[in-house]
This record gives structure tokens, C-alpha cells and sequence, in this order.
């Protein structure tokens, strides 16, 4: 589990148990782990798991196959303006 060090975190949207956008939104709702940047991950490409995934309170949203150079530049840039804005509160 995240903690207050985390710049941000990825999910898949199929888990088994519990999927990505219900983990993102118990996250959001967390007061300690609200403002921290979830990227979710989802073979799917249809727009309702998009939407889904921002409703959660997911920033991005990257489908798979991925290229990794284009998930790590996402997932540094959300941890660089999440350490931005906590950096000027």
C-alpha cells in the first residue's frame, strides 16, 4: 500500500478481488492518500472503462499493449507535479 512517500501509483483495472478504479477511489477517499497521482492500466479501450477510470479519480488512463518509454514518461510526469504541488502547500 501507498504511503506518504509515494509520488504515484499504477493500477490495473482487472484485478482479481477488487479492481483498479474501486482501489483508486478508496484511495481518494483516504485523507492521507488523496492527493497522491493514480495512472490505471486496462486492456480495454472502450470509453465507459475511461470514464470510469477518471470518475474513480484516476489522472491517466494507458491502454495495453504499452510502450514503456510512453507509461514511464507519464507516471514521472503526474509524480513531478504531485511533488510540485505539495512542494508550494
Amino acid at each position: 500500500m501507498a504511503d506518504q512517500s509515494s509520488d504515484s501509483l499504477l493500477l490495473d483495472l482487472s484485478m482479481p478481488g477488487m479492481d483498479g478504479c474501486e482501489v483508486c477511489a478508496r484511495l481518494q477517499a483516504g485523507l492521507r492518500l488523496h492527493d497522491i497521482p493514480v495512472v490505471l492500466v486496462s486492456a480495454g479501450d472502450d470509453v465507459e472503462d475511461r470514464l470510469r477510470a477518471f470518475a474513480a479519480g484516476g489522472v491517466d488512463r494507458v491502454t495495453k499493449p504499452f510502450h514503456v518509454a510512453e507509461l514511464s514518461a507519464r507516471v514521472v510526469t503526474h509524480a513531478r507535479l504531485s511533488r510540485a504541488r505539495r512542494s508550494t502547500t
